[in-house]
């Protein structure tokens, strides 16, 4: 009993760390080992039903697992492997390798992995050179104020919604509460909060973080804890914000930032590179939009 427990146990281990439990569909990891081979493979730490089970399986395993290669890891990752190719086995004889759910799950495998070897043979990323990190930075930094702000949006679609939100805060329902209720904002999730961020004072056009410009004009005038008194027209929306904190201005060193500035900026050249790679796919191809966006 214990030692099927241990078993059961390798198994949730294994499809947890690993991702085996993906690898049971996309086709047996031993089946192509012979009894015959057997004897003259020193690797094999375990055989089920004269199947063997390779080390080299089992060196992936603790790869993949994230985890420390301890002997003890070594253990219960073995047995999950026992366990997977017991199931892979009962699964065979039920021939279940045949069914359609199987033949999707290796349609998609193959799709996947030709993207992945495409796209790592023909994207091309530009190079992000150390000068322009720093230029980056420190154009960030120029952007700075000497305050940063911690501010909450209720974001709406019209005044009537607006003056409503504004009635209900009046009577003490939580900003918060309200947020999660009728703002069409992504910070609808977290009560309406927005990250910390500066701008320089007095605001001006292009100079904001990326924040509407009305938007950072009514942070800028808000005390502590206030709320906006009417509703900011941002476009065809209206935005209620409340001010939350504010804080002195910390500026991280370029040595501090570096590696994270670098991160994002190759990220999105990866992005730009892929958009690009797509857009002169899809210029040379014919695509049919799908029925129900054609227009009649």
């Amino acid at each position: 009993m214990k030692s099927k427990h241990m078993m059961l146990a390798g198994v949730r281990r294994v499809a947890m760390l690993s991702g085996m439990a993906a690898m049971m569909i996309a086709g047996p990891i031993a089946a192509a080992k012979t009894p015959l081979q057997q004897g003259a493979d020193a690797d094999v730490i375990a055989t089920v039903n004269r199947v063997p089970i390779q080390r080299a399986q089992l060196d992936e395993a603790v790869r993949s697992s994230g985890q420390p290669d301890t002997p003890a890891q070594r253990q219960t990752l073995t047995e999950g492997l026992i366990a997977r190719e017991l199931i892979r086995q009962a699964a065979e004889k039920e021939k279940l390798g045949n069914t359609e759910q199987v033949a999707q799950a290796v349609r998609k495998a193959r799709v996947d992995t030709e993207n992945r070897l495409y796209i790592a043979q023909h994207m091309r990323p530009e190079a992000i050179s150390e000068a322009q990190v720093r230029a980056r930075y420190d154009a960030i930094v120029a952007e700075l104020g000497t305050e940063e702000y911690k501010a909450r949006v209720i974001t709406v679609r019209d005044d009537l919604t607006a003056k409503a939100v504004l009635a209900k805060l009046d009577r003490g329902v939580p900003f918060e509460t309200l947020a999660a209720e009728n703002s069409v904002a992504p910070s609808r999730t977290d009560g309406g909060a927005l990250p910390w961020f500066s701008f320089r004072t007095p605001v001006s056009e292009g100079h904001t973080q990326g924040l509407a410009l009305p938007l950072a004009l009514a942070v800028s005038m808000l005390d502590v804890g206030r709320i906006s008194r009417s509703p900011v027209a941002v476009g065809n929306q209206r935005v209620i914000v409340k001010l939350d904190a504010k804080r002195p201005v910390v500026t991280p060193s370029y040595e501090q930032a570096r590696a994270s500035l670098r991160q994002t900026m190759e990220s999105q050249a990866s992005e730009r590179a892929f958009t690009q790679l797509v857009g002169t796919l899809a210029a040379k191809a014919v695509i049919v939009p799908p029925r129900n966006s054609r227009q009649d």
